[in-house]
C-alpha cells in the first residue's frame, strides 16, 4: 500500500505540473496572438501609406517626379 500512496502522490504532482505548463502556455499563445494582430495592423497601415505616396507619385507630372 505504501507505493501505491507514493505513486498516486507522484501522478498527482505530475498532472499539476503538467496543467501549470499547459496554463503557461496559453498565456504565451495569448501573447502571441496579440503580437501578431499587431503586426498586421501595422503591415495594413503601412501598405495604406505607401498606396497613397505611390498615388501622389502617379499625379505628379514626369519632370516633377524626377527632379522633385
Amino acid at each position: 500500500m505504501g507505493g501505491e500512496g507514493k505513486l498516486d502522490i507522484y501522478i498527482f504532482d505530475e498532472i499539476e505540473s503538467l496543467r501549470d505548463q499547459l496554463s503557461r502556455k496559453d498565456e504565451q499563445i495569448d501573447h502571441l496572438t496579440q503580437v501578431v494582430a499587431m503586426s498586421q495592423k501595422n503591415i495594413a497601415t503601412l501598405s495604406e501609406q505607401n498606396q497613397l505616396l505611390l498615388e501622389d507619385q502617379q499625379r505628379r507630372p514626369w519632370w516633377k517626379r524626377i527632379f522633385r
